[in-house]
Parts: C-alpha cells; sequence; structure tokens
C-alpha cells in the first residue's frame, strides 16, 4: 500500500514539482497511523479513494490552486483517531505541523496553516471563517482557499456515494 499511496501522490504533483516534501518515510508514517486497528472507515483504503478520486478529477481537467496542499490535507485529515475523543482533527493538525517543522522545514508559516484550515473543516464538513481561523492567512486569496477546501471535502465525503460492496 505504501508504493501505491507515493505513485499515486508522485503522479499528483505538478511536473515542475519535486517529491521532497513527500519522502518515502511520510508514506510509512502514514500507512502506520492509518493501519491502527481501531480504524474501520478512516483506513488506508480511505486516503487511497482519495488520491484516486482526486487524480480523476485533475485527469478531468478540473481546476485546483495548489495540488500539495490538498494532498497533505488527504495525507493528514485522520492521520489521528480515536473514536473516544472528538478532537482529531485538532490532533491531526498537530501531527502535521510536527511534521512540517521536523521534516519540511521550508514549508512556510501561510502554507502550513493552509492545510491546517482545510483539515480544521473536515470536523463538520464545513468551511470555516478564515479570518477568524487564522491570521497568517489574512493574506492569501481567500476564494482559491475555499475552492480547495471545498473540493478536498467533496473528496473526502465522496465515500458517501460508493456502494457498500
Amino acid at each position: 500500500m505504501q508504493e501505491q499511496l507515493q505513485k499515486l501522490v508522485a503522479e499528483l504533483l505538478p511536473h515542475n514539482t519535486t517529491t521532497t516534501h513527500f519522502p518515502p518515510k511520510l508514506f510509512t508514517k502514514v500507512v502506520s497511523c492509518y493501519s491502527e486497528p481501531q480504524r474501520e472507515y478512516h483506513t488506508v483504503s480511505h486516503v487511497i479513494d482519495l488520491l484516486d478520486n482526486f487524480k480523476l478529477y485533475v485527469l478531468d481537467g478540473g481546476t485546483v490552486n495548489w495540488r500539495e496542499g490538498v494532498l497533505f490535507a488527504i495525507l493528514f485529515h485522520d492521520i489521528v483517531y480515536n473514536p473516544l475523543i472528538d478532537n482529531n482533527e485538532d490532533e491531526s493538525i498537530k501531527v502535521f505541523k510536527e511534521y512540517c517543522h521536523s521534516e519540511s522545514p521550508d514549508l512556510d508559516s501561510t502554507n502550513i496553516q493552509w492545510i491546517s484550515y482545510m483539515i480544521a473543516c473536515t470536523k463538520k464538513h464545513a468551511i470555516l471563517p478564515v479570518i477568524e481561523y487564522s491570521d497568517k492567512l489574512a493574506h492569501v486569496d481567500v476564494l482559491k482557499l475555499e475552492f480547495d477546501t471545498k473540493l478536498f471535502l467533496d473528496l473526502d465525503l465522496g465515500v458517501l456515494g460508493k456502494s457498500r460492496e
């Protein structure tokens, strides 16, 4: 599964982008976390489904403002899942930020907040007021951020339209 994740992410990166933010050990972590025994739905298969659907969207000519941001949101949005707590999204954001500080220090704070915002929106699967979420997002193009976030949320909820087979 790790190889499948790596391949999908590499295929989705823009052609002029390197994979430095997505090293093999990231996929090891993703597979490990999403394979925990308490998970029923929030599994590696869910992440692969999101990546597959994102790939179809991109190949069909769909618009996305920042592919890497959506990819990070897909990989980290459910990286923490404990059915006994109600702040899995906040904990997932913490893990994402820890990863950025240790493995992707060149990812700037605005980009980290952009991705954190997308993950935070999965709590209610709704757009949050951008400025209230973080003052670091005050100078971003809010329409682009919200567009990418809505796309990501649609991908995340896409499983609801799948057959149970």
